[in-house]
């Protein structure tokens, strides 16, 4: 028996053309594989391809095969009927796009097990440990969890059928550090238990560097590098590689000018010929602008005619010696022992807080979830009222003139 998932070739197609153009990816027990890339790079497509669950409008082809059993994607998402939620399962970014508002947890982690076991106090206090969860969470909603909790019982449903693979597409996004490294060392843990392949979708290069084994880089649809662990960062081949890296900030010190690629990723429809990247990259010539560069290598591969070696000079960072806040030094706006409850028996969402920001000055809050970061922000523009304390504006104009939230789900 062949172990472990290879698909071949897939084309993913929509209405103003490729999406996914010949993708190879190969899958063993016990494996983690991350894809990376910027957003429209066809990452979640590629995930959706394998699972059947492309939108309508949206065809495959290429060869799936998973042990023994191939399925030709060609024939269209019912081939991958008895694969899907069995044998390759699906761990999204926001648990409330596959749990269900109106089922207690409990329900929805055992779905997809068989009737006597969903009836099974047991089998579900069994799984909810697997997950680290008390076994309260069973007869709770999805909507009375934090985001932590939330993601937990989302992957807990998604290991119920107990699968060979489990594709997690952005699944610590929207969790607060601390979280997300506890939902990671959690996911590291049960994958080592079961010997199950994890393709961990990310655009987070510290955790791709940190978890994988393997690490593709993906952009405009194809492959253009792929290698072992954080090698693929530490000795970039591809430019697109190298862009990606460097633009991820070290948190040691602080830039002159934060390194960015040109540009932005391609549409379907406005892929040009030859190298997806050549638009952007500043060492293109006239062969990348014709010809299309295949995956050549074989333990690090990389899709370019100009590939970056070690002979080239390095991409020099500017580290900033002098930082001062560049301000005015006149204060915008002055909150002053503010504190905020949500009921009167709930605790203190802000207690006492004392916060000034002067014109031009960029302040950064940062905390854990809960910690009363946003409350803060919706107190400062007037989206919720407070207890006690005071804020002062120092401008004489109407709040929409003063300050504009730009909320994290637009």
């Amino acid at each position: 028996m062949n172990r472990g998932l290879y698909l071949s070739n897939l084309v993913v197609t929509g209405p103003n053309g490729l999406i996914v153009t010949r993708m190879d990816l190969r899958l063993e027990p016990g494996q983690t594989v991350a894809l990376v890339g910027e957003s429209g790079s066809g990452k979640s497509m590629t995930a959706k391809a394998m699972t059947g669950l492309l939108p309508r409008g949206v065809t495959a082809t290429g060869t799936l095969q998973l042990d023994d059993i191939e399925v030709d994607l060609a024939l269209g998402p019912q081939v991958l009927t008895d694969l899907r939620g069995k044998q390759i399962s699906l761990l999204l970014q926001n648990p409330f796009t596959s749990l269900s508002p109106v089922h207690r947890c409990g329900e929805q982690i055992t779905a997809a097990l068989a009737p006597d076991l969903r009836r099974s106090k047991d089998e579900i206090r069994r799984r909810l440990d697997e997950v680290d969860l008390p076994e309260r969470v069973a007869r709770q909603y999805p909507f009375e969890l934090s985001g932590g909790m939330r993601q937990r019982v989302a992957l807990a449903a998604s290991l119920a059928s107990n699968p060979q693979i489990l594709i997690g597409d952005e699944p610590t996004t929207a969790l607060d550090v601390t979280t997300q490294r506890e939902m990671l060392d959690l996911l590291e843990r049960i994958q080592g238990e079961r010997d199950m392949a994890l393709l961990l979708i990310t655009h987070d290069l510290g955790i791709a560097r940190e978890r994988a084994n393997r690490i593709l880089v993906m952009y405009a649809g194809r492959l253009v590098e792929s290698g072992e662990g954080a090698d693929v960062f530490t000795h970039a081949q591809h430019p697109y590689t190298a862009g990606l890296r460097d633009s991820d900030p070290p948190l040691k010190h602080r830039l002159v000018l934060l390194p960015a690629i040109a540009g932005s990723v391609p549409r379907p429809s406005e892929v040009a010929v030859g190298c997806v990247f050549a638009p952007r990259c500043d060492r293109a010539d006239d062969r990348c602008r014709t010809d299309t560069p295949e995956l050549n290598g074989t333990t690090s591969q990389v899709a370019c005619w100009k590939p970056i070696t070690k002979a080239d000079t390095p991409h020099l960072i500017q580290i900033a010696t002098d930082v001062q806040a560049q301000n005015t030094g006149t204060d915008l706006v002055v909150v002053k022992a503010v504190s905020k409850r949500f009921s009167p028996s709930a605790p203190l969402a802000l207690d006492n807080v004392d916060i000034s920001i002067r014109l031009g000055e960029a302040v950064g809050i940062v905390g854990e979830s809960g910690s009363g970061k946003t409350t803060l922000a919706r107190c400062l523009i007037g989206l919720e009222s407070f207890e006690s304390g005071n804020i002062s504006w120092m401008i004489n104009a109407p709040m929409a003139q003063r300050a504009q939230i730009v909320f994290q789900d637009p």
